[in-house]
């Protein structure tokens, strides 16, 4: 957790190094299957979101499984959150 807060105390100052892209990838072969643009905890907010939607669907008594999940929020389902690496391609 030292790490991120670390990263994620330079991600927020303003300046060249306030936007990054980055890579969510499968941890088995290093495969992209999402690119974003972020700025700030914005790589960390997938999990969140999907959680939250897991969450949500629960309290509808909508089954996630039924439900449509957008394709990044199935694969983070499929491989489980442990297993998603998150790779910073570009700062700035």
């Amino acid at each position: 957790m030292d790490n991120i807060n670390s990263i994620l105390s330079t991600l927020g100052q303003e300046g060249v190094d306030r936007y990054y892209v980055y890579a969510l990838c499968d941890k088995r072969n290093h495969i992209p299957f999402y690119i974003g643009k972020g700025q700030g905890d914005r790589m960390w907010q997938h999990e969140k979101g999907y959680e939250e939607e897991l969450k949500n669907n629960a309290l509808s008594g909508v089954n996630t499984f039924e439900k449509e999940l957008s394709a990044k929020h199935e694969k983070i389902r499929e491989l489980g959150v442990k297993n998603v690496e998150k790779i910073i391609i570009k700062w700035g």
